[in-house]
């Protein structure tokens, strides 16, 4: 195909009204010319519904007897699980809820 560079651009331009005109004309490029295969059996609709999500990362590790608090500084628990800070916010998440009503002049 022997065009000139002024012969290209006007064929572009044709080509990219014509796509404008006409809303259902969709542009598609493919890589590979051959289909995918899955390897094993599909699953169906009820077998991706139930099936549970795996967990990410490692799991979380448990304290030791001379692990102490960040919060009460007592041995044998972390604060995650201290009993004075859980209360702790929970009252502040309740403190939080009712307060944060609007109040009108």
């Amino acid at each position: 195909m022997e065009k000139s560079m002024a012969e290209l651009h006007g064929m572009l331009k044709t080509a990219e009204e014509s796509i404008k005109k006409s809303s259902s004309h969709v542009m598609m490029v493919q890589k590979d010319s051959k289909k995918r295969k899955r390897k094993g059996k599909a699953k169906t609709s009820d077998e991706i519904s139930s099936s549970k999500p795996k967990p990410v990362g490692k799991p979380k590790a448990s304290p030791t007897a001379s692990d102490t608090c960040h919060h009460c500084h007592k041995t044998g628990h972390w604060r995650r699980n201290c009993k004075l800070y859980l209360e702790e916010l929970k009252k502040k998440k309740g403190s939080k809820t009712s307060s944060s009503g609007t109040e009108k002049d």
